[in-house]
């Protein structure tokens, strides 16, 4: 039966050392990725293993294309995971520190608005005494802010490439490496045209043949996104008709037009279509691999020294893309990460523009307990949201991210001109075009993905 039936069976462990020793390795992108989100001691493991591959590895030209697409956001993201999280120190400080105002509050008269002298004849030994007795509040307040962010800024150290910034894409020690590793041993594209591979896909999808069918919502259009794993499963075999070699796919990818999965959606195996579809077009063998099984497996079987850290930052970025609350258990769709990736930036910049409208707003109706630093506040945010749009979006008209660069720059100068209402003309024109490139943004959206 194993004979008739061997896409039903794992392989032995004498089949499985026979892999590792024999089999061209191959890569999805996200592998290539995750380079970007650990340490660098850990960077440093994955780049053993790939090297001790010799020249038995392979990176479909798909995977080459995702990697490429999607480097500079992942870069960008992690850049911005550590200036949020500082950012987010300084603001529970803030928070912190303003608990001292509380004294003001609990008073009567202009202080404490609507606190009559009952209460703070009655209590005002109990307000002073609760402050009073804990003079080191503040100082403790800035001494645990300065530990975090210092915590915080040796990670961001630790985890930026070696002599790189992760803000500035295209100084990158990682992709110069990869650039060594896969130079002559990246596939070529396919040589259909993509109408017909969409349909190709399509016929599969409709039929639940995997992979890829999770990504296909059904629609009359599909995109080019819906495509990719059948893209790469494509060009895998391929590969393995042309070169007569068994392969292994190593993956991040978890979802079950993949991998056979419990109920709990732990990974049992490889789905045995995609064994059997590979091993009747080539009469090769294939095998797939996690990220981690790819980590631990190189120590067990080619006594490569990889630390465990490695293995288990590995899962915890594995895992960042799984939602398992009660209400959902499924992992979001690469489709769906990417479109958030693209519409982020620009929907932050909308937000930003509304709070800083509020600001101007109630500085021009003299609010009393609001002034010119919350609109500075917002103001800045603003700008770093237009920074992160113009980083990300390549294909985005540059005379209208300049416009959008130059109004903000405007209406700081309104503002420190104490021209609040000039300002707001100014704020008019900025909303102009912070729509105009949502709508360019979505049009993007659109024409990828459908």
């Amino acid at each position: 039966m194993r004979e008739q039936f061997p896409w039903f069976f794992d392989p032995t462990e004498k089949e499985l050392q026979r892999l590792w020793n024999e089999a061209t390795f191959s890569f999805d992108a996200n592998v290539l990725l995750n380079l970007y989100r650990v340490d660098r001691e850990t960077t440093e493991d994955y780049f053993k293993i790939f090297r001790a591959f010799g020249d038995r590895i392979f990176l479909p030209h798909e995977a080459a294309n995702q990697f490429f697409h999607n480097r500079r956001g992942v870069i960008r993201t992690e850049q911005n995971s550590f200036s949020e999280a500082k950012q987010r120190v300084e603001n529970w400080a803030e928070r912190r520190r303003g608990f001292d105002n509380l004294k003001e509050q609990l008073r009567s008269g202009d202080g404490g608005k609507n606190i009559g002298k009952i209460i703070e004849e009655e209590i005002r030994d109990e307000i002073e005494n609760v402050f009073d007795s804990d003079e080191g509040y503040e100082e403790a307040v800035e001494t645990a802010r300065d530990d975090l962010i210092e915590r915080i800024e040796d990670l961001e150290e630790r985890f930026t490439p070696t002599g790189t910034t992760r803000a500035n894409a295209e100084e990158d020690e990682i992709l110069d490496k990869l650039m060594d590793i896969f130079e002559g041993r990246t596939g070529n594209a396919l040589d259909q045209s993509m109408e017909k591979l969409k349909g190709e896909a399509r016929e599969r999808y409709e039929s639940k043949q995997p992979p890829g069918y999770e990504d296909y919502d059904g629609e009359d259009e599909m995109s080019r996104g819906e495509c990719e794993d059948f893209l790469i499963w494509k060009q895998l075999m391929e590969f393995a008709e042309a070169e007569d070699r068994d392969v292994v796919f190593i993956t991040g990818e978890k979802k079950n037009d993949w991998w056979e999965v419990d109920s709990e959606h732990n990974i049992i195996r490889p789905r045995h279509e995609l064994l059997r579809e590979l091993g009747r077009k080539t009469e090769q063998v294939f095998w797939m691999l996690t990220t981690e099984q790819m980590l631990s497996g190189a120590h067990k079987r080619m006594g490569i020294d990889v630390k465990n850290k490695s293995v288990k930052q590995t899962e915890g970025v594995s895992n960042e893309d799984l939602k398992m609350g009660k209400e959902r258990k499924y992992y979001m769709k690469e489709k769906e990460m990417r479109i958030q990736r693209i519409r982020k930036p620009i929907l932050e910049a909308s937000k930003r523009l509304y709070q800083l409208r509020e600001a101007m707003e109630k500085v021009k109706n003299e609010n009393k307990n609001y002034n010119k630093k919350n609109i500075y506040r917002y103001l800045s945010l603003l700008e770093s949201s237009i920074v992160e749009i113009s980083d990300r979006h390549d294909y985005l008209d540059e005379v209208k991210l300049n416009a959008i660069k130059m109004n903000s720059e405007e209406i700081r100068r309104s503002i420190s001109e104490r021209n609040i209402g000039e300002a707001l003309e100014l704020y008019e024109k900025l909303k102009y075009h912070i729509d105009d490139i949502t709508e360019s943004m979505e049009a993007k959206i659109k024409e990828v993905y459908g």
